[in-house]
């Protein structure tokens, strides 16, 4: 009996882990099994995308720091010119 049980708790499993990377039901080998996995993983895009977000946004972060240091300096100057006026 405890054969059987844990005979049916692979198949289950293995059907499981099938359907989770869309393979078709039955038995599959370890390799197909992983090629399939790593195939899905190569074509999907998400972390690309992510990372081309993460790109920009320290490029504009990079503008604007360099923008308010320009700035911050004629700023800096023109508040101690009207401190030294009053």
């Amino acid at each position: 009996m405890g054969r059987k049980a844990s005979g049916l708790r692979r198949s289950g499993e293995q059907f499981a882990i099938a359907k989770v990377a869309g393979l078709p039901k039955g038995d599959i080998d370890m390799n197909t099994r992983i090629l399939t996995i790593f195939a899905k993983l190569r074509n999907d895009e998400n972390g690309a995308t992510a990372i081309e977000y993460g790109l920009i946004a320290a490029g504009i972060s990079v503008v604007i720091i360099t923008a308010v240091s320009l700035v911050g300096g004629g700023v800096t100057n023109t508040f101690n010119t009207i401190a030294a006026a009053l």
